[in-house]
């Protein structure tokens, strides 16, 4: 009777922990940090523009008139782009424009495996478009995610509030900060993508990963085609601090490479604001100081795309 009742004792505080952390402040700024549905996502009629992509994009959109729905989850592979993509295909409308998001690593990557970044799909995709669906990562995903949270744990249990990135409308920090948020970030990539820098480094081990893209953007290029969408390439704006890190040699080879010849064999427009002269040296524009766009920076860069796509015969209707 004794072990039962502590048994009982443990699995109580269990449930009470584990509901303590899905309230938290922490976790809910979690599933606001990766742009995950709470709700059913409504599709309203004026919808004229569907965005996908990773934490770049979801930091770059917000349609300040519903005209558009953000696909763009953090941080997503191309693969899950596409699952998504098709998963809601049926709520797109002809002539819709499907913007593809590349941040810069994002042809390096086959896939994310951990659950903590995974987890989203388990509440929002079915289990037939999620790679290597299990119940029991279903189960630990949406009834229980504390048991992944880790460490994280601790910070929600005291419930502070914690500060939304999304609501965050500039950066002010110094010249020297912004250097060093672009090292670290930098310095992310070259552990994850196994480079000795982000210059010159030789990139013939990401051939397999390169190709795996490739094929699945060749996909994405097909299913719009299909359906009668409007695609267009995107790459997002960064500030002159992260731009300065790479050669636009490597760049070229790490990442246009994988998608400008597919761009220009489909006639699929490619709009490139990485150089843009507006995001170079006005940090407030990023929340994070160089490439995840603020409050502010997502307004600029909306009128700047929204624009671009009716200079182009994207955008139908009167000009943004």
């Amino acid at each position: 009777m004794i072990v039962l009742g502590i048994l009982c004792l443990i699995i109580m505080v269990f449930i009470l922990l584990n509901y303590r952390y899905k309230n938290s402040f922490y976790y809910q700024n979690l599933v606001e940090f990766e742009n995950r549905p709470v709700r059913k996502i409504y599709w309203s009629d004026k919808i004229k523009m569907v965005n996908l992509g990773s934490v770049h994009a979801r930091f770059a959109f917000q349609y300040f008139k519903n005209e558009g729905v953000s696909l763009a989850r953090a941080p997503q592979s191309l693969y899950y782009d596409i699952q998504l993509l098709e998963n809601y295909s049926k709520h797109i409308p002809r002539d819709t424009i499907v913007v593809a998001f590349f941040p810069i690593g994002l042809f390096a990557l086959k896939n994310y495996t951990s659950l903590n970044q995974i987890a989203k799909y388990y509440y929002e995709l079915p289990k037939d478009r999620i790679e290597k669906y299990s119940l029991l990562k279903y189960i630990i995903a949406v009834k229980y995610p504390i048991l992944y949270a880790g460490k994280k744990a601790i910070y929600s249990i005291v419930n502070r509030k914690i500060d939304s990135e999304w609501s965050y409308q500039k950066c002010v920090v110094s010249e020297e900060r912004l250097k060093k948020i672009a090292q670290e970030h930098c310095d992310v990539w070259k552990k994850q993508f196994q480079l000795e820098n982000l210059t010159d480094a030789d990139t013939t081990h990401l051939i397999p990963c390169f190709e795996y893209n490739r094929k699945l953007l060749e996909r994405l290029v097909d299913k719009c085609k299909a359906q009668g969408w409007k695609l267009v390439f995107v790459t997002g704006p960064m500030a002159r601090q992260m731009n300065e890190m790479f050669s636009e040699k490597f760049l070229q080879n790490f990442y246009y490479s994988n998608f400008q010849d597919i761009a220009e064999k489909n006639n699929v427009l490619h709009l490139d604001y990485r150089l843009d002269d507006t995001f170079q040296d006005d940090n407030n524009l990023f929340w994070n100081g160089v490439d995840w766009l603020s409050e502010t920076g997502r307004r600029v860069f909306m009128e700047k795309l929204e624009n671009d796509l009716y200079k182009n015969g994207y955008w139908e209707g009167d000009q943004p």
